[in-house]
């Protein structure tokens, strides 16, 4: 009996992987007259896989940690972000929404409105009917002050001004760290120093994740301590890219002493 309780226990055990970020590009993408700045939308979620018990029979369904859409806006070439307007967590998925937005003089016009699978959720109250009508709007960000507010939908859309590929915003975005997304783990992900070396040292999650594992023990660690995990990477997983890239990142932001 006890021999059973305890395998129960343990299969219950590790129920979720590591954190993991989605982040879909919406548009089409617009770039201003002079090809300096680009707008876009965001659709970000941060979630723990299913695993071990909780997997089971068809892969579970994910913890939700945090989830964003924005309006943003980078600046070319560098790639530097800046968030115009925050949507907060909008229901449904990107499919069920039309983006649009595009530079008009200094003033940036945008829309997000409703575009289907809605009539359902609304009938069982699944959504907000409130802001199902609320974001059939169109509204003018001043990019001097940053408000945005209601505006009459313009008589003519222009289909996004000069045309930008969201393959290239995808290229752009692949190295911004999740703190710039908005997105702090401390907030959506509690855990111990000790268990975040552990899971930088033991090189889990993906790159994207072990990234924002770096950034978040920025000024926790002191170079023994990065040097330490170094070690603990190389010795375990030598030759593998994702060594690689961890290793390369922790050196370039603690810069310990060569190994």
């Amino acid at each position: 009996m006890n021999s059973i309780f305890l395998l129960t226990a343990l299969s219950l055990l590790g129920l979720y992987g590591e954190p993991q970020l989605t982040l879909e590009f919406a548009g089409p993408a617009a770039a201003d007259s002079a090809g300096q700045r680009v707008l876009f939308f965001a659709f970000l979620q941060v979630h723990r896989p299913a695993q071990g018990l909780a997997a089971f029979p068809d892969g579970g369904r994910p913890k939700i940690l945090y989830k964003n859409v924005s309006l943003y806006q980078m600046a070319l070439p560098e790639g530097a972000l800046k968030k115009l307007y925050d949507f907060g967590p909008l229901p449904l998925a990107k499919a069920a929404w039309s983006c649009r937005a595009f530079y008009d003089g200094d003033s940036v016009r945008f829309n997000l409105e409703p575009l289907s699978g809605w009539q359902q959720n609304l009938k069982w109250k699944r959504v907000d009917r409130d802001l199902y009508e609320k974001y059939h709007s169109w509204f003018v960000i001043d990019t001097a002050t940053g408000l945005a507010c209601p505006t009459d939908p313009p008589g003519n859309v222009p289909k996004g001004g000069p045309g930008f590929p969201l393959s290239r915003i995808r290229q752009l975005s692949e190295n911004i760290a999740w703190r710039q997304w908005g997105i702090e783990l401390d907030s959506i992900c509690l855990a111990g120093k000790k268990e975040r070396i552990g899971h930088l040292a033991g090189l889990k999650g993906n790159q994207n994740y072990r990234d924002a594992l770096i950034e978040l023990l920025t000024g926790r660690l002191d170079k023994n301590e990065a040097r330490k995990i170094i070690s603990a990477i190389l010795k375990d997983r030598p030759g593998s890219l994702a060594a690689a890239e961890t290793v390369a990142k922790l050196r370039q932001t603690f810069q310990p002493e060569d190994q």
